[in-house]
């Protein structure tokens, strides 16, 4: 008998949802439609969470109830999973860890802080910076009726970081400064590999964790294996292989259907059946066409991944969410 091919949705900003009838309605939709898993924004890219931490700062919005506890509860009754999402290697200025310690942020090669979006990237070299996203993950598995926990920004960003600390190892490994480098030299494996080793930390941090209050551990990643080796310091190979992770859902974001197939073919094979695969598609590229996306949700299914992860609930319709039930 055939396994059954598996849906999740990921859902940004839960305040946005409107409140406890929001949250309902929400969980109802995914319910009503078969999907399988339930994955909300709890650590957002300014580094403010949406439940009732102890260690991180708490969204304004969330302070007076707690969206995670309501949306879990929710989401049992239903039938449905939920897995927290963390924007990892994320931070804002309101956030507690760089409000409390600014030299905690990943520096480009002109010596700027490096910012993506709504956040800033933060230096992985660092012990206290690795061990503080850690510790908010663990807040989670250990204190709230959660499936899992998904880690999002799981690591570096382009072309950063080049603090003291990492500028020091590139020296030392490339045995030239950074400055005078020519780009191939920051291919070489001892640099790669060591700003892996920090990203793989914080990996094997949270799946300590998620096994010790029994959670599952799964992980949006950058789709273009292997060279995320490089540029992001990023083996979810790897990081299935040693048994970190339950699910991986690589962002295969184009509308491509036939580029999507090469990418599914690429993470099938470098995972080699160490975890479940779950395409990551996107809605946004589209637009009001849905056409191209059922038709990769339909070649997941068909190429062999145990699933599909849409991003996002924002911008799927009734209309998409009714065709998408279907498969």
């Amino acid at each position: 008998m055939a396994k059954k091919f598996k849906k999740g949705v990921w859902l940004h900003n839960i305040p946005k949802l409107g409140g406890k009838q929001g949250i309902d309605r929400f969980v109802k939709r995914y319910a009503d439609a078969g999907f399988d898993l339930l994955v909300p924004c709890v650590k957002n890219a300014n580094g403010l969470v949406d439940y009732h931490s102890r260690i991180a700062a708490v969204n304004p919005a969330s302070r007076e109830w707690d969206p995670l506890e309501y949306m879990t509860a929710q989401a049992k009754q239903a039938g449905i999973k939920v897995h927290a999402w963390f924007c990892v290697n994320l931070e804002g200025d309101s956030g507690k860890l760089l409000a409390e310690h600014p030299e905690y942020a990943a520096l480009t090669p002109d010596g700027k802080r490096a910012r993506t979006g709504a956040g800033w990237f933060t230096c992985l070299a660092r012990p206290e910076a690795r061990n503080y996203q850690v510790r908010i993950m663990g807040e989670v598995a250990k204190n709230y009726d959660v499936d899992g926990i998904h880690l999002d920004y799981i690591r570096t960003g382009d072309n950063v970081c080049f603090c003291k600390i990492c500028s020091a190892m590139f020296k030392k490994v490339a045995g030239v400064n950074f400055k005078e480098s020519r780009w191939w030299q920051r291919e070489i494996p001892g640099w790669y590999n060591w700003r892996i080793g920090n990203v793989t930390k914080i990996v094997a941090g949270v799946s300590k964790q998620c096994k010790k209050y029994k959670k599952e551990l799964s992980a949006a990643v950058y789709h273009a294996f292997p060279y995320t080796m490089i540029t992001q310091s990023q083996d979810f190979p790897g990081w299935c292989r040693e048994g970190y992770l339950d699910m991986v859902a690589p962002m295969t974001y184009t509308p491509d259907p036939y580029m999507m197939q090469a990418y599914t073919r690429g993470h099938i094979a470098n995972m080699e059946g160490k975890t479940e695969l779950w395409e990551g598609l996107i809605v946004g590229y589209h637009g009001s066409k849905s056409k191209s996306l059922l038709e990769e949700v339909k070649l997941a299914k068909k190429l062999g991944a145990h699933g599909a992860m849409i991003f996002e609930h924002h911008g799927i319709s009734d209309a998409l969410l009714k065709q998408l039930a279907r498969i």
